[in-house]
This record gives structure tokens, sequence and C-alpha cells, in this order.
């Protein structure tokens, strides 16, 4: 498995970035102020439960960030927007057409976690999602390639 810095050398498309631990936000900045200007992986997406990280990416970088949560409510959109997030990544689980509703209305994207099923992929096509957090890219694609056609 490479490290980050590896993937950001190799990567030909921007990808999602997940800060786990609130302190790597400041080593997460540091590799990508590290980046051309052109590269692929500059235009990548920070994502975080730790709002702290993510508001050091905010400082420190020109990154998109996304603001993970288990559930979409008002506190959580406000953060987000406070953040000067681009969008909120709620669980699958917790994700309704309402909060949906409400991200898009306040601006922003919807990314849920983690699509793994065929239901949970009906519940995010449906909530209107921008795109889809899962651990089987390949499946998602063909999911997605039957459906949308």
């Amino acid at each position: 498995m490479p490290s980050l810095t590896q993937l950001l050398e190799m990567t030909t498309v921007p990808v999602f970035i997940e800060v786990k631990v609130a302190d790597a936000g400041k080593a997460v900045a540091a590799l990508l102020r590290e980046l051309p200007a052109g590269s692929p992986a500059a235009a990548s997406t920070v994502i975080s439960f730790h709002a702290d990280a993510l508001a050091e990416i905010r400082r420190t970088t020109d990154a998109a960030v996304s603001y993970l949560v288990g559930q979409v409510d008002e506190q959580a959109i406000t953060a987000a927007q406070e953040l000067g997030a681009a969008g909120i990544g709620p669980s699958i689980a917790g994700l309704s057409l309402r909060a949906a509703e409400a991200v898009h209305e306040a601006g922003l994207a919807v990314n849920p976690w983690t699509v793994n099923t065929t239901a949970r992929l009906d519940v995010a096509l449906a909530c209107g999602s921008d795109t889809i957090t899962t651990d089987d890219p390949a499946w998602l694609q063909r999911e997605l390639d039957v459906r949308l056609g």
C-alpha cells in the first residue's frame, strides 16, 4: 500500500483524503502545499470527522474539505459552512431525502459513506448524492453503469 505522499505523486485523478486523527491535519496540509499546482492531486478533497483538522487544512491550503458526520442536522450544516467546506459526508444510515435537501439548500455537496449494498446505493441515488464513498469502487461502477446506462 502506498504512503499518502506516494499516492499523491502517482494519482491521475483528485482523491478524497481522510484525516482520521485531528493532529494529522497539519501534516496533510504540508503535503498538499508541496503539490505542483497542475497536479491532479492538488484538486483533492480532505474529509474528516475532526473540524479542527479541516480548519487547519482550510487555513493553510486551497484544498477543498468535506465534514464527515453520523447524521445531518442543523449543527452539522452550520459547522460545515463555518469551515468553508464544499460538502458534508453523512453515514448512509443517517441520510434521508430531507437531510440531503437541506445540505444542498446550504450550497454543500452530499457524499454519503459507506455505500456497499444495493439498498444503500438506492438511498444514495434517491437523495441526489453528489459523490459516493464505497469500499468496492468496481462494484459501485458496475451498479452505476447498469442503473444510469
